[in-house]
């Protein structure tokens, strides 16, 4: 079993992995979403699991908890959590979908300074689960008008 300092180092190492791939992958010319004061949106997924046994711990750590905590990191402007329908096969049975404003590469490097300095990370979460991809938007945000 990991433990948390190895759990938070595996964690942190993704993050910065990604967002060393966004500042390589990054260019003009993009069309964006953007928030209420103009600056782009990003989408930023964590697809996770609990440790076997332990959901309900995971779940309520990372409802009540980590949530909070990563929405108090700049550039974090929202979360919201989902559950899969069905059997995850393999996969993440849990989704979180973060919207990051302004520069993703600083929100993420921010992200990954305070989970392995300040936030209070659970051993509750399955980290070789842990996926994350960032999506920078294509196009402007689209509704239905009825």
């Amino acid at each position: 079993m990991m433990n948390s300092t190895k759990r938070s180092g595996v964690i942190v190492g993704a993050v910065v992995a990604l967002g060393l791939t966004i500042g390589m992958m990054m260019n003009g010319g993009t069309p964006s979403a953007a928030d209420h004061h103009g600056q782009a949106l990003s989408t930023f997924m964590v697809f996770a699991n609990g440790v076997e046994g332990r959901e309900d711990e995971f779940n309520d750590w990372y409802e009540n908890t980590h949530l909070a905590e990563v929405l108090q990191v700049p550039g974090f402007v929202s979360a919201q959590r989902f559950q899969l329908l069905g059997d995850p096969a393999g996969g993440a049975k849990y989704l979180t979908v973060y919207e990051l404003s302004g520069d993703p590469q600083k929100a993420l490097a921010a992200l990954g300074e305070a989970v392995a300095t300040t936030m209070n990370m659970s051993d509750s979460m399955d980290s070789t689960s842990v996926v994350t991809k960032l999506y920078m938007p294509r196009t402007a945000k689209m509704a239905n008008a009825h």
